[in-house]
């Protein structure tokens, strides 16, 4: 089997030959260039996509408004508050291969419907737990759920939008998906102030039957509406399952020997930490440091949320449109992230409390730029095997946001109480541990070759130039 990876050719061995595939796929449709028809189904599929990652976007971060709450309720500790928050991200992480998997051969629209389905009966218990058990049993469900829903998403789009606007969709779609960590923030405060977590949690429930419905009725996985999955280089006749799971992993195997590849790995590792206080111990932070209220670290978490709205589409259209190199736009981001997480997490109270909500705010929007990784690895692999090349970094992704977000809730445990919490240097170190992997994002960018895919030659000749 032969791969295109950053300009080069791998080629996957399969039993005694080699392996190549020619698949036809509907090419992408430029917006500029469709009927206007087209163009509104391409609208409206794109709505339709934001809002179900909208959707996932506010199960990864509500436990940092409720997370007092649930601490009361169940009598929880640093250590059982973090690996509530971060069991999420542990199974987002564990279930993005087979998410690839099932993105590539089984069809994008289906395994959305199928997922919702589930993260609906994972808030259902979840809202109606009665232990911590089973409240954990809920976030699994939900997490289950959710994480098979964004590759798919990315192979749905991928058919729909070309690759020089590819950068700014995906801006767009983060933007508009971090709405969800808006919802997520304030109106849910207020929702848990007015009616308390588990009826907010119920109404959650309630809107993902309704955006089942949507996708149901307005998501295409093609403009063509083609069948729900195309031919994939996992799933060729004659072949046993046997085969084809061993091709799977000789794929990853191929994959994770590209330098530059296992860097973009890194970089999407190192960010993840932000996920995690984000997340969980951002509340915490600005309640301690800063004395804020549960109403005040809603409204300060929106800022943030805001920030990382307005960040993803301004680098995507850099990269697209202006700079026209994802490396060098996620080099500027990562130099003012350095800077601007700098003061928080050394001299967090040289920082006014009537500034935190904007310095929030463009924390977020410095670090907007990561799904240009996801973008980078569109444009040099084909879409046949888009589910696996983005889910393996998603998998690392998530794995590390759950890491990071239990780490975190090790560290603040490490730290005796302080009139009957943590004292501040405990949530400063979690701040330190994020400045930290900044440092390490930008070395392994600087490992990282920014490469296309080569215009389309011969089969043979390819294969002759990677023996």
């Amino acid at each position: 089997m032969l791969l295109t990876s950053f300009g080069r050719s791998l080629i996957i061995p399969s039993n005694n030959c080699s392996r190549q595939f020619n698949i036809t796929l509907p090419a992408p449709v430029s917006l500029m260039h469709i009927p206007s028809i087209l163009r509104r189904k391409k609208l409206v599929l794109f709505a339709a996509v934001s809002l179900v990652y909208c959707y996932v976007s506010f199960h990864r971060v509500t436990l940092a408004v409720i997370s007092d709450l649930l601490v009361g309720e169940f009598h929880l500790g640093p250590a059982q508050l973090g690996l509530l928050g971060g069991v999420l991200l542990y199974c987002y992480a564990f279930l993005q291969l087979p998410a690839g998997y099932l993105a590539d051969n089984v069809g994008a629209k289906r395994t959305v419907l199928l997922s919702l389905a589930l993260a609906t009966a994972g808030t259902v218990l979840f809202a109606v737990a009665w232990s911590y058990s089973a409240a954990m049993a809920g976030r699994i469900l939900i997490g289950a759920g959710i994480s098979c829903i964004y590759l798919s998403l990315i192979k749905i789009l991928s058919a729909w939008f070309d690759e020089h606007e590819f950068g700014t969709v995906l801006g767009l779609l983060m933007s508009l998906g971090m709405l969800g960590n808006m919802l997520a923030t304030t109106p849910l405060a207020l929702s848990v102030e007015a009616v308390g977590w588990r009826v907010s949690y119920g109404f959650v429930a309630l809107l993902t039957l309704g955006l089942i419905a949507l996708v149901y009725f307005r998501v295409r996985n093609t403009p063509n509406d083609e069948p729900a999955h195309i031919a994939s280089p996992l799933s060729q006749p004659g072949e046993s399952g046997w085969d084809r799971t061993i091709l799977f992993f000789r794929t990853i195997c191929a994959l994770m020997r590209n330098r530059s590849y296992l860097m973009l790995v890194i970089f999407m590792i190192a960010g993840s930490s932000q996920q995690g206080f984000q997340s969980l111990w951002a509340g915490p932070f600005l309640s301690r440091t800063y004395g804020f209220s549960l109403i005040e670290v809603g409204n300060a978490l929106l800022w943030y949320s805001a920030g990382g709205i307005c960040g993803a589409p301004l680098w995507g259209l850099l990269s697209d449109r202006l700079v026209k190199s994802r490396k060098r736009v996620l080099v500027w981001g990562s130099l003012l992230s350095i800077a601007v997480w700098f003061i928080p997490a050394f001299l967090p109270q040289a920082l006014p409390r009537e500034v935190i909500p904007s310095f929030l705010f463009l924390m977020a929007m410095a670090a907007g730029g990561g799904v240009l990784t996801h973008a980078m690895v569109r444009e040099a692999f084909s879409i046949e095997i888009l589910g696996i090349a983005v889910g393996i970094i998603n998998f690392f992704t998530f794995l590390g946001g759950a890491a990071f977000t239990q780490l975190m809730g090790n560290i603040v445990a490490l730290f005796p109480k302080t009139d009957g919490g943590y004292p501040l240097i405990a949530y400063q170190a979690t701040l330190m541990l994020v400045f930290g992997t900044w440092i390490i994002r930008l070395l392994s960018l600087a490992l990282t070759e920014e490469r296309k895919k080569p215009a389309v030659v011969p089969a043979a000749q390819e294969v002759a130039g990677a023996a």
